[in-house]
């Protein structure tokens, strides 16, 4: 759900070389932005190089070196560009906010924070710097501060339709499902692509339990988007609620092939298994989802699931006594009604 703007403000630093020196990085400037602009980076790089070696302290062109660098995967080589920008030029808001959105991208979120503080003093007024904000504090678990920033983005521009899908996550995390539900379908009514609106939405109804029309839902948003690896995992979870689970293997297969970093599908997988009664492979995808993200929405509830079916109680009730901690109604439940 990132949606990023990379600035190309070209202006020539004047700063300890000759005129001819100088005229010439302005050209190769020039020239290296015309590729960037045609998404022919490598020789867009090419040229940022030569011009940084006519004036090694043009700041500007490790500004668009960076930025060529981004484009093309290249996110340490342009943390490394942007610094040097800054370094160069402290001021240069640009560029900060473009190391921002490495930081993003990256999931350095405390790093990303930083940035964005500075460039919020000088952008007050761009609904981007909030939604970058709003991103960045969810990923941190601080919902408030979240809902905030997505809220003043909204103000400064109501129709960008991510914005609204967004803040509807953080209201389902802090579970005012009425506001997250208006916000999914305001942002349908903005864009009826916005495939993740969908995909909330599909979240919604999961936690809500209509199971049925979420799957609908979801199914549009693996439409629009056929090889998200997110919309696949979340369908492959609804269709093991539905108990459809070679369907749901499929999807869930398919998500964890795309991307295997997702502490999300680990869980899926867990839960299918385990309603398939293949207990040693659900612990191990169970645990492993545990590992990787330990804010993990009821990854400890189907672990004592998983347990309790195996007659292990007190395990389960361990397992449900973590879920509990975490205020989930599901291990709260498990724990009082099975664990007295």
């Amino acid at each position: 759900m990132k949606q990023y703007i990379y600035f190309l403000l070209l202006f020539l630093l004047v700063l300890g070389c000759n005129a001819s020196n100088e005229d010439k990085a302005y050209e190769l400037l020039q020239e290296g932005n015309t590729y960037l602009q045609q998404a022919q980076y490598p020789e867009s790089i090419r040229l940022y190089t030569q011009a940084l070696k006519h004036n090694p302290k043009y700041a500007d062109a490790y500004n668009n070196r960076g930025i060529a660098y981004f484009k093309s995967g290249q996110h340490e080589q342009a943390l490394e560009d942007y610094g040097a920008a800054l370094q160069i030029s402290p001021d240069y808001t640009d560029a900060r906010f473009n190391r921002a959105n490495v930081y993003l991208e990256t999931e350095r979120w405390e790093q990303a924070l930083d940035d964005l503080r500075q460039v919020s003093r000088e952008y007050q007024d761009s609904a981007y710097v909030y939604f970058a904000k709003g991103l960045a504090y969810n990923h941190l678990q601080e919902r408030d501060s979240a809902l905030q920033a997505f809220n003043q983005s909204i103000s400064l521009n109501p129709r960008n339709a991510e914005a609204y899908v967004n803040r509807a996550i953080v209201k389902m995390d802090q579970q005012d499902y009425t506001g997250a539900r208006i916000d999914l379908e305001t942002a349908i009514k903005l864009d009826s692509n916005e495939a993740n609106a969908y995909n909330a939405l599909s979240m919604l109804l999961i936690e809500q339990k209509k199971y049925d029309e979420a799957l609908k839902v979801v199914n549009k948003a693996v439409r629009l988007q056929p090889k998200n690896p997110f919309f696949l995992n979340n369908r492959g979870f609804v269709l093991t609620q539905l108990e459809k689970y070679k369907e749901a293997a499929s999807d869930i297969d398919a998500s964890l092939q795309i991307d295997s970093t997702n502490a999300w599908v680990y869980r899926n997988k867990g839960i299918l298994l385990l309603y398939r009664e293949q207990f040693q492979q659900a612990e191990n995808f169970l645990q492993k989802a545990a590992q990787k993200d330990p804010f993990l929405d009821e990854v400890y509830y189907y672990l004592g699931e998983l347990y309790y079916r195996q007659n292990q109680f007190e395990k389960a009730c361990a397992a449900w006594a973590r879920s509990a901690e975490k205020e989930e109604p599901s291990g709260l439940q498990a724990l009082n009604e099975l664990c007295k």
